[in-house]
Formats: C-alpha cells, structure tokens, sequence
C-alpha cells in the first residue's frame, strides 16, 4: 500500500511511500478481541508479504528480521469505525481502546501497529511495589 499522511507521519517518510500492512483478527474462546492493523517499512522486512502467518506470528517474523531496539505504546479511547465494529462484533455505541505501538530497529521505523480491543472486554491493570531503600530505616 501507499502511506495516507498520518501513517506517512508516524514512519517519518514521504506520503505515498510504500508500505507492508496485515490485518488480522484476534480470537479468545471463538471471541474477537482484538484487531491488529500492522504496518511494516519494506527496507526492513522485504520479504514480509510472503510469510505465511498461519506458521508464525508477524511479531516473531519481525523480531527475526529487524530485531527491536526500541518501542513506543500511545493508549487512546476511540470510537470504532464501522470496519472495525464488524470485525470485533461490537455494539454500534461501544469504544474500543486502541494502543498504537511503532518499533524501531537500527535507528529506523520498522513497524506501526493499531491494535483495537473492545472496551467490553478489555482492561488493563497494574500492580507495582515501591523500591524499598536498603539504607533507609524499616
């Protein structure tokens, strides 16, 4: 495909420039939970239209090919379009939560992924402990 602008922007490269994209829908116990729009700079991962990712994941591919040395993750609250909608089997009123994850390798942009979840089924959690000070007093 062509790059639009915003994908152009998030590659840093001229619009129009070439890029990879899979599209693939995510399943949990016949449920769709998330969709992953991937896009992928071909100067990285040339042969990446020819894997067959019924064998292996685009994620590992890329790791093979353009091993990651650094990741980015932007969380926003959407409202699905209608492609989306029907792809997740969602509710026409429901937001999704998509988390936009770009991955780079050797100084250069090699992946931008939009992944989609259903705010249905989806959260998100966190749980920490605080790095206790060995010199500081129990």
């Amino acid at each position: 495909m062509r790059a639009v602008a915003d994908l152009a922007e998030d590659f840093k490269i001229a619009p129009r420039s070439e890029l990879y994209c899979s599209v693939i829908v995510h399943f949990e116990n016949d449920r769709p939970v998330q969709l992953e729009d991937r896009y992928v700079s071909p100067s990285l991962a040339p042969d990446y239209l020819a894997v067959d990712f019924a064998r292996t994941t685009p994620h590992d591919y890329l790791i093979d090919v353009a091993p990651l040395q650094e990741v980015e993750h932007l969380l926003r609250a959407v409202m699905p379009d209608e492609r989306t909608r029907k792809l997740l089997a969602m509710k026409r009123d429901e937001p999704c939560l998509l988390v936009i994850r770009r991955t780079w390798t050797a100084g250069q942009i090699a992946s931008v992924a939009r992944l989609y979840h259903p705010g249905s089924r989806y959260e998100m959690s966190g749980r920490f402990r605080p790095r206790i000070d060995p010199c500081s007093p129990p």
